[in-house]
């Protein structure tokens, strides 16, 4: 029998190379596991393991960096059945994002195109996972700004040109026939494509522990090969001499799959299922068990950033626990229980919420969701859409309600991958009795980086955007949060021991208040310093100085201030804490500069005004504060092109050292008596794939 111990620990090795720390410690980690757990097979495991790290390694390197090209030529990756879709085109190095095409696509159309390739913010991490990656997770190397001069090179086969029209035929049908509420939830059902307009009813179910409805899973698949195959059986009750068995029925099923994928699933889940159907089909007498995990390498093998996605860890996750525990004790309550269990790791592992009835809701609605999904597709095929518009509102209906009266969606700790998979091994070890390899399990999975003493500032990596955060002896101060949410969920959570003491919001454009209300829902600031109120978050404190255990933060900008724009009336925050001063200047001018000449003083660190433009950071400015570290806020390939290089150049020749949060985070510790240096915990940190 194929033993499933090599594909394991090559699939341990690969995850650890995508989203370990520095690659050094991910690899002392992950050997210090080996040797923990599995004496008989060291050699083995280490070899296997080392061979699925280096692949990661591999595919953790390639891809794009900013590039002036203007003209593209590009392939169509994927159908689009709504002009509201992004288009996912193939580029020689990875996948390319264009949004906005306000036009639908054929997969295989050849296009040529002018555009700005602006790359993806990568998240600076030490063992984390961002769930809000997907359209970056599986390759995708940028997305496509500023698109113009469109033209057609070449169209697509014969074959898949009939189909995506076919596709695209069918959503119009849907369109027309189906109510506003139910038809964007019939897309993601009969075609497999979630359009944007299916958020709301996404995070409704999300909230449930029902998301994998609306994804094309093994729900859906069993159900049409299911009924695929009764059809085919009826002629054998008529018929006695016609039996479908053995390698009929067998190859029935491929190529089932093969049309189920075909249809909608393609390609990640097209692939996997077609994985699992062959692998069924040609070793039948193969465990389940060897079957997933053999499909799992062979997707990872394929291309090994699947294993960034999201989406693709908690399906497979599920699927193999779902194997075994089927195996182990067969009953009606095993498939949603375990469904929810085996969720609620992977879940903390990325930092999402846990539905509290996951498992309840399941057992009543799967069965409701299985009989309205048979009962809607059959009269849409018969052209009598309302009934399944009926149904399908009813099921909506009844999730509502349950999603109303249900306890809000619990935040467990985010782990890391070597906590994860520290803790997993711990209680492997102690289990089977082994106490010393349970100890360092546990050493593994507790190791955080260490931290010096002394204030640290960090400026984190969210694109074109403010996000700073001031650590001093216990106290946290937020400085804007960035331009959505997604920065705030993978950047700075992970890195707040508590709810902060203050957060403060320079002005309400949408690069520095974009994700207050994030940080407010999950970790609710103490004060509010900000010139507008969230929604969400503590009312604005007006106070003019607050006092904390070693801080002292003060406006510099005065509410009676009268000044025109809201980039110039943004409010500037000093920061005094061991010794050394902090200035945050927000997005004022070099008019506003002028007008606070006198009031800035002399600083350690200078958070650059307005991401270093060409209209900001006046010489006066620079004369006056003196830094030794001026801390740029801009993205990679910044579609406002900041900074400006004259505006770096000027900071560089006062003696500044300027450090932009492009690609990574930035760090520095501020100690009494010394200058500013790097974070230790940088060390151990890098950019996600």
């Amino acid at each position: 029998m194929l033993s499933i111990h090599p594909i394991a620990f090559s699939t341990a090795g690969l995850l650890f190379a995508l989203w370990g720390p520095s690659p050094w410690l991910a690899a002392s980690q992950l050997i210090a596991l080996i040797l923990a757990f599995d004496r008989p097979r060291i050699k083995h495991s280490l070899l296997f393991a080392l061979i699925g790290f280096c692949v990661g390694q591999i595919h953790w390197h390639q891809g794009l960096e900013g590039t002036d090209q203007r003209r593209w030529i590009l392939t169509v990756a994927k159908d689009t059945v709504s002009t509201s879709q992004r288009v996912e085109l193939d580029h020689p190095l990875g996948r390319v994002v264009w949004r906005y095409s306000n036009r639908r696509w054929c997969a295989g159309t050849k296009l040529q195109l002018e555009g700005r390739l602006e790359p993806p913010v990568t998240q600076s991490h030490h063992g984390s996972i961002a769930p809000y990656r997907h359209r970056f997770a599986k390759g995708t190397i940028g997305e496509l700004k500023r698109v113009r001069g469109v033209t057609i090179q070449q169209l697509p086969s014969p074959v898949a040109l009939a189909l995506c029209q076919v596709r695209q035929g069918v959503s119009d049908h849907l369109m027309q026939v189906l109510s506003a509420r139910s038809r964007h939830l019939a897309h993601a059902l009969f075609l497999g494509e979630r359009l944007p307009e299916l958020r709301d009813t996404q995070q409704m179910l999300n909230s449930l522990g029902l998301t994998h409805l609306i994804a094309v899973s093994g729900l859906h698949v069993g159900l049409v090969l299911g009924l695929l195959i009764l059809s085919l059986r009826l002629p054998c009750l008529i018929t006695p001499q016609y039996r479908l068995a053995g390698w009929r029925l067998r190859w029935i099923v491929l190529a089932g799959a093969l049309v189920i994928s075909a249809w909608c699933a393609w390609p990640v889940g097209g692939v996997r299922l077609c994985v699992w159907a062959a692998v069924a089909c040609f070793a039948p007498h193969r465990p389940l068990q060897v079957t997933g995990w053999v499909s799992l390498a062979i997707l990872l093998g394929v291309e090994p950033r699947h294993g960034a996605d999201l989406g693709f860890l908690l399906s497979h996750g599920i699927s193999l626990a779902l194997i075994h525990a089927v195996k182990a004790r067969p009953s009606a309550l095993t498939v949603p229980l375990v469904a929810t269990l085996s969720s609620a790791p992977i879940l903390a592992l990325v930092g999402l919420p846990v539905a509290w009835l996951g498992a309840a809701v399941n057992l009543a609605l799967v069965p409701v969701f299985s009989l309205v999904l048979v009962l809607a597709g059959a009269s849409l095929c018969l052209s009598a859409p309302i009934p399944a518009d009926h149904g399908l509102n009813l099921f909506l209906d009844l999730a509502g309600t349950l999603s109303s009266a249900s306890p809000s969606p619990f935040m467990s700790p985010r782990w890391s991958i070597a906590t994860a998979l520290g803790v997993f091994l711990m209680t492997m070890a102690l289990i089977q009795r082994r106490t010393n390899a349970a100890i360092l399990c546990l050493s593994t999975a507790l190791f955080t980086p260490p931290k010096e003493p002394g204030t640290r500032v960090w400026m984190l990596p969210i694109g074109h955007g403010d996000m700073a955060l001031v650590e001093s002896q216990g106290s946290q101060v937020v400085i804007d949060t960035g331009p959505s949410k997604y920065g705030v969920l993978n950047h700075l959570l992970p890195r707040l021991e508590r709810p902060p003491e203050l957060m403060i919001i320079s002005h309400a454009d949408q690069d520095h208040i974009g994700g207050a209300q994030a940080l407010c829902l999950h970790h609710q600031p103490r004060r509010v310093w900000s010139q507008s109120s969230i929604l969400g978050c503590p009312r604005a404190d007006q106070t003019q100085n607050l006092h904390l255990k070693s801080m002292t933060i003060s406006r510099l900008s005065r509410a009676d201030d009268w000044v025109r724009g809201r980039n110039e009336r943004s409010l500037i925050v000093s920061i005094n804490a061991n010794g050394h001063r902090l200035l945050f200047l927000g997005d004022i001018g070099m008019d506003r500069e002028l007008d606070l000449a006198g009031r800035f003083g002399r600083a350690t660190v200078v958070k650059v005004p307005h991401h270093g433009s060409k209209t900001s950071s006046g010489l006066p400015l620079i004369e006056e504060t003196q830094p030794q570290i001026a801390l740029i806020g801009a993205g990679p390939a910044d579609r406002f092109f900041h900074p400006h290089p004259a505006v770096v150049d000027r900071w560089r020749q006062s003696g500044a050292q300027v450090e932009t949060a492009d690609r990574q985070a930035r760090c520095w510790v501020l100690t009494s008596g010394r200058a500013g240096r790097r974070c230790a915990a940088l060390a151990y940190e890098r950019q996600s794939p």
